[in-house]
């Protein structure tokens, strides 16, 4: 895949580092406590330092480990039906075989706006598809909405957008959202600043049909959408209100030019 067109992400290794930290920072105080109170040693304080930074790295780990399942639980999401969405089953598997990557597995969110999602963490990739999608697309326009999830993916977009979404979302829109400046910032220097537009271009070179993906485009800047702004960068159409989305206009002009 032409890599101008589908621009690679960022490094995550930041985003790691930020949830360790701010995992670690309590539990670390909590061992100087405990120390203090027991007036332990320095081999005891030594002990339960290390015991703290052991138990962020794990619960650090963990996350990572369940972020695509922490973000499919947030989008509220059902499986597919593989009769009712035959359609949609059959377009990723095209698109897939075209791109060389697994299919995906299909949910279905109530939203009815119209929107996809790709989700993906080390195994197995997901595209979530709206209701709003399902129902009101011909099949072109799927076959044009699909293609930038099916690129995103291929991309390694997918992957870095789950992580540094799933991780951080506790800061963004949580217990501890009042560090949702910081994790915001961490997350959109993880995914390449044109990743909608480049994603845009990928998905039209897969499907050979420009005009697919510019009609959804244009009935999704008619929506009002229910998409929330923390698992925005998910999303084909992040909501307008989000601050790294591109305008429509912009990729409905280049999708025009192209």
């Amino acid at each position: 895949m032409d890599s101008a067109a589908a621009p690679e992400p960022g490094s995550l290794t930041p985003i790691f580092v930020f949830y360790a930290v701010c995992v670690g920072l309590p539990l670390l105080i909590a061992a100087v406590v405990v120390a203090a109170v027991l007036s332990a040693g320095p081999l005891t304080v030594a002990l339960l330092v290390a015991v703290a930074v052991v138990l962020a790295a794990y619960l650090t780990r963990r996350r990572y480990q369940r972020v695509d399942e922490v973000l499919l639980d947030e989008l509220d999401v059902v499986d597919a039906d593989e009769v009712e969405h035959a359609r949609a089953y059959n377009l990723l598997e095209a698109l897939s075989l075209r791109s060389g990557v697994a299919a995906p597995e299909l949910y279905l969110s109530d939203d009815q706006t119209v929107n996809a999602a790709a989700i993906k963490q080390a195994g197995d990739a997901a595209a979530v598809i709206t209701a709003g999608a399902a129902s009101r697309l011909d099949r072109l326009q799927l076959e044009g909405l699909l293609a930038e999830v099916i690129v995103r993916i291929a991309s390694g977009d997918a992957r870095a957008a789950t992580v540094a979404t799933g991780m951080l979302l506790p800061f963004t829109d949580g217990p501890f959202s009042f560090l949702s400046n910081p994790a915001t910032a961490l997350i959109d220097r993880a995914l390449h600043p044109d990743r909608e537009l480049g994603g845009d271009m990928a998905a039209v070179k897969l499907t050979r049909y420009p005009p697919g993906l510019r009609d959804v485009l244009s009935m999704a800047g008619q929506d009002s959408g229910a998409v929330a702004s923390s698992t925005g960068r998910l999303w084909v159409i992040p909501p307008s209100s989000h601050p790294a989305r591109h305008d429509l206009d912009l990729r409905l002009a280049v999708l025009t030019e192209f």
